[in-house]
């Protein structure tokens, strides 16, 4: 396990993005489609249109993100946590860089990480500004999904969706204390694959994501609680304390399972029924969802990501009641 805490680092703004275009999994021409969707709790989806991308999204968060910073000169950098890039090279940070039009002393970084991506990259992003006074960072969150999955395999088809998150963080003055815990498996990588396309299989045909469900269930049932009950254990976080527990929106079953052990079933926020699985996106999507339940108070949050990799992630973090939670957008 990998420990991390901070200090005097707030998420001084929040948005997300997804596309116009809904699918009803009802439509869906898939055998059992409706104990699916009673399984997976997972009613509708976005998707976008075939010439749009991840970035797109990404836009219109780091839009909206940008014109919360009062001194553009006090942001020093620029993440983008996703799977999904445009290009073999540049990556998407740099893309977005450019379409802000950003200084030069603007530092640009990508995360190559999936579900788990919303606690791994506030993680990286909080460390960058630990040393730092008055600083900004954007972290932008999301992949478009659709892109690589197999329209005929019912296991994977159902579940996923299109969707961006952004946030805003800056180093300053409070009390607040952001603690994370970051465990990896390396062992397990072919539970969740997208085989070809890299330089390992360039010009194979197997480009659609491949899920071992079994295995990804056992490891997000009894891992990931794990993770969680470690992190709460080892900087002693009451959870009677907990205003809201917001769970990567992977599966109804699997987020029943762990809020219930953490009887946290009663604080738990969704997203799932709308959007489906949105990888790194689905936590701040879901806090944005959930906007009106945030309503000019102090909350903790307790938050876990897991995924692809295997990887999971588990976070502690306090929103300042002045925070800015963005309408939703649409692309």
């Amino acid at each position: 396990m990998t420990f991390s805490s901070y200090q005097n680092i707030i998420i001084q703004s929040i948005c997300a993005a997804v596309p116009k275009n809904k699918i009803e999994n009802k439509n869906l021409r898939i055998k059992n489609i409706n104990k699916i969707i009673k399984q997976t709790g997972i009613k509708k989806r976005r998707i976008l249109k075939k010439n749009n991308t991840v970035n797109d999204l990404f836009k219109k968060c780091s839009q909206i993100l940008y014109k919360d910073i009062k001194n553009i000169n006090n942001l020093e950098w620029l993440i983008c946590v996703s799977q999904t890039a445009d290009y073999k090279q540049p990556s998407n940070s740099y893309l977005i860089h450019s379409y802000l039009k950003l200084p030069h002393t603007v530092a640009c970084l990508d995360l190559n990480v999936a579900c788990s991506g919303f606690a791994y990259g506030l993680n990286v992003l909080y460390s960058l500004l630990s040393n730092k006074k008055d600083k900004y960072g954007i972290i932008l969150f999301g992949d478009s999904a659709s892109k690589y999955i197999d329209k005929n395999n019912s296991e994977t088809m159902p579940l996923f969706g299109d969707a961006a998150g952004g946030v805003l963080v800056k180093k300053t003055k409070t009390n607040f204390l952001s603690s994370f815990n970051n465990m990896s498996d390396g062992s397990r990588f072919k539970s969740l694959i997208i085989k070809g396309g890299g330089y390992k299989y360039p010009f194979s045909k197997k480009k659609s994501l491949n899920m071992n469900g079994i295995e990804v269930f056992k490891f997000s049932i009894f891992d990931v609680f794990s993770n969680i009950y470690e992190l709460i254990k080892k900087f002693n976080i009451k959870v009677k304390d907990i205003d809201f527990l917001i769970l990567h929106q992977s599966n109804k079953q699997i987020m029943s399972h762990i809020s219930t052990k953490l009887k946290l079933e009663n604080k738990m926020l969704l997203s799932l029924s709308d959007f489906g699985n949105t990888g790194s996106a689905s936590i701040p999507l879901t806090i944005v969802f959930n906007k009106k339940k945030f309503r000019k108070k102090i909350c903790k949050l307790l938050i876990s990501g897991y995924g692809a990799g295997l990887s999971w992630s588990s976070g502690h973090l306090q929103l300042n009641k002045n925070i800015k939670i963005h309408n939703l957008l649409e692309l």
